[in-house]
């Protein structure tokens, strides 16, 4: 994992739920759909560690014609779609809310 050094008295805040757009790409031959409860792995920066999707909240995919569909709380997304999901970790992990990064 790895340590995070920050001044006692200004820590850094951590979650738990994280809310991410993402685009997938190729999903594995054995998990052609990414879904509610879909186990993976997270890279960020030096971290990675285990997550699971909680929720999908918007996903936009090109349907056979070329024309991109916009679906709401869709129960699943195939590979190549954008999405916005809300993502689960295991323990709370240290990071920035994206309003406060200069």
């Amino acid at each position: 994992m790895g340590d995070v050094l920050c001044h006692r008295e200004q820590a850094i805040p951590t979650a738990e739920v994280v809310e991410a757009e993402m685009e997938l790409l190729e999903l594995l031959p054995y998990k052609p759909v990414l879904s509610r409860g879909y186990s993976c792995v997270m890279h960020m920066h030096t971290y990675a560690d285990d997550c699971t999707i909680k929720e999908i909240l918007v996903s936009h995919e090109k349907d056979s014609s070329g024309t991109v569909i916009e679906k709401i709380k869709p129960q699943y997304c195939r590979s190549f779609a954008k999405t916005k999901v809300r993502i689960v970790f295991k323990k709370p992990v240290p990071m920035e809310k994206y309003e406060t990064l200069p």
